[in-house]
């Protein structure tokens, strides 16, 4: 037994060995020139028995070059490697003096396949160019690998080393120097998926009348919190209940859950109001949200976030709100309206608008919890996650 588990350690020992040291090699397959098929190929990592990197450059009738790049065995890349001298009509089969030619290298270093190659000098020439910009040495929450530098023909590649995190644009894993010194795109980052990873943080104000409005808010932020992830990199989200003044014991401030989204919905359970008709001062409330919720103290972050605030009602304010949402817009907040109600009068869109500084910001529903912020979402969706890029904390330590 002791034996056998000996050889099950030797085993896992010689596969973590194996993985650690596997081969990187430029893959691309029938492309025209190094420049394209660097660009369009990808780096792999080979299998453990393919330890050479292999390009072949097939010549057609004088007008045509392909370019084939691949993991390869390397007894196999070297037989094929020896055909380059085997006697083809009046020359060798890897030649410049015939209208077709085929050849065929090996080596055996990470990504010594990339860019031009010195099988056969009179058949394949090495890119000559201008120097590119030089690639910064690192991505936030990833890496950057370029061989060759910034000389033409070098290829960088991208890799994204944090969990959930993705190069984008898509299909920029890699990017070749064109010999004219620019690079075939602009350097990517790493983004993450927008949504659920929304980097925002909103401040929710509540005023709702209509029978079951409690249940009706608490499924809203249930249905939020599910779709969405809650952290410290990601979406956090302060709220206040009002009416006539506002409620400071319902309020709940960005730093009061941490990163817990049951400790977030445990708390809006706890501190959601079941409010009857009174008077509505959204103003009222959204200066006490500016002064108490939306500070540093409070847990909202740097200017790194976006910040919204959302006002969820369904009557207009009896105080001046108009105000209050202008100096929080000066400030860098999108204010948006949550009507919920059955019916709005063109006063009340009018007063909404004002409020938002545009109707695109004002959203109307039923009571229906289940299709409640189908338009918000979207709008959302359409404004903050047009770029993984614009929407990533770019360093891990939070202010």
């Amino acid at each position: 037994m002791t034996s056998f588990r000996h050889f099950i350690v030797l085993l896992v020992a010689c596969s973590v060995l194996s993985a650690i040291h596997a081969l990187k090699c430029m893959t691309c397959q029938g492309w025209t020139s190094f420049e394209d098929c660097d660009v369009n190929g990808r780096i792999k990592e080979c299998m453990p028995n393919q330890n050479s990197c292999e390009t072949v450059i097939r010549r057609i009738h004088n007008s045509r070059q392909l370019i084939f790049k691949q993991c390869k065995e390397k007894n196999t890349c070297r037989e094929n490697m020896l055909q380059n001298t085997r006697l083809s009509g009046s020359s060798t089969q890897c030649n410049s003096d015939q209208t077709s030619s085929f050849c065929t290298c090996c080596c055996d270093t990470d990504m010594c396949n990339i860019a031009a190659s010195a099988c056969h000098p009179s058949v394949v020439k090495p890119l000559a160019g201008n120097d590119c910009p030089i690639q910064p040495s690192f991505l936030s929450h990833g890496e950057v690998t370029c061989f060759n530098e910034n000389n033409a023909g070098s290829v960088c590649q991208y890799k994204c080393s944090d969990v959930d995190y993705f190069v984008y644009p898509v299909g920029h894993e890699t990017n070749v120097c064109m010999r004219n010194g620019t690079w075939k795109h602009e350097t990517p980052c790493c983004g993450r998926s927008c949504p659920p990873y929304f980097v925002y943080d909103f401040l929710n104000l509540v005023y709702v009348s209509i029978p079951e409005g409690r249940k009706l808010i608490i499924s809203i932020f249930e249905g939020w919190n599910t779709a969405n992830v809650i952290a410290e990199d990601a979406a956090k989200s302060a709220m206040l209940w009002f009416g006539e003044s506002p409620i400071a014991s319902s309020a709940i401030k960005f730093n009061d859950y941490g990163a817990s989204k049951r400790r977030q919905i445990q708390l809006i359970r706890d501190k959601a109001v079941e409010k009857k008709n009174e008077s509505v001062n959204i103003g009222a409330a959204i200066n006490y949200a500016l002064d108490n919720l939306m500070t540093p103290e409070a847990g909202m972050r740097d200017e790194r976030v976006q910040r919204g605030i959302s006002i969820f009602t369904d009557r207009i304010s009896d105080d001046d709100a108009i105000g209050p949402a202008k100096q929080a817009r000066r400030l860098g907040y999108n204010v948006m309206v949550l009507y919920v109600g059955t019916e709005v009068s063109n006063d009340e869109r009018k007063h909404f608008n004002e409020i938002t500084g545009g109707d695109e910001l004002v959203f109307y529903y039923d009571h229906d919890a289940g299709s409640f912020g189908a338009d918000s979402w979207q709008f959302l969706v359409e404004n903050f996650c047009s770029s993984p890029c614009d929407h990533v904390m770019h360093e891990h330590d939070m202010v």
